[in-house]
């Protein structure tokens, strides 16, 4: 049948095998092995990495006795500035009674300090918040929020709003108080470790 079609047809014919052959075996055998090769050079490289990270760790294996002893150190030395109670209640009261003693070793005084909404970091560790209103001078205020910041208790200022003061009088009445006093408004945040005490079964 073949030798029936004329030359210039056949020779047509015979162009476009030549074109569509390739592109065939391309979308019907190389593409799909190339694509294998790739994705087994990619599960190569995610094995070799995971076994990277797995001689890492043997590697390690011998200090692990004395990085445990470590972290048990780091832990206890963290739990030591870290507020421990019972009760969220309690512990709200011996945040606002470290606030307010870091506020007198700066001549600030804590007009207010109220409970805010906490949030549960983990079962037994809570992160207290505390509102607190307080007066002095510039140079009180930023001694206060670093003695905060940096003080022997884990705490930070979340927020702070300073203000002047307005209406103040002297101490005796007569005339307004011509010291620049300012007010504070602050949010002290801090982790707390809520031990329940667990009686006798009965």
């Amino acid at each position: 049948m073949f030798e029936r079609v004329s030359p210039g047809d056949r020779r047509a014919v015979i162009i476009g095998a030549v074109i569509l052959v390739p592109s065939l075996l391309y979308v019907y055998a190389a593409r799909p092995i190339a694509r294998a090769i790739s994705d087994r050079r990619a599960a190569a490289v995610q094995q070799a990495d995971l076994l990277g990270r797995e001689n890492s760790v043997l590697g390690l294996s011998p200090r692990f006795p004395a990085l445990r002893a470590e972290a048990a150190l780091r832990l206890a030395a963290e739990l030591k500035r870290t507020i421990k109670s019972e009760a969220a209640v309690t512990a709200n009261v011996k945040l606002a009674d470290y606030v307010r003693q870091i506020g007198r070793a700066h001549q600030l005084l804590v007009t207010d300090a109220t409970e805010a909404p906490g949030d549960s970091l983990t079962p037994g560790v809570m992160l207290l918040r505390l509102s607190v209103h307080g007066e002095s001078d510039l140079q009180g205020i930023l001694g206060f929020v670093r003695g905060i910041e940096n003080g022997s208790m884990h705490a930070r200022v979340a927020s702070l709003q300073i203000e002047k003061a307005r209406g103040r009088t002297m101490p005796n009445g007569q005339g307004e108080d011509p010291r620049e006093i300012l007010t504070l408004t602050a949010t002290i945040e801090a982790p707390a470790v809520i031990m329940t005490a667990k009686g006798p079964e009965r």
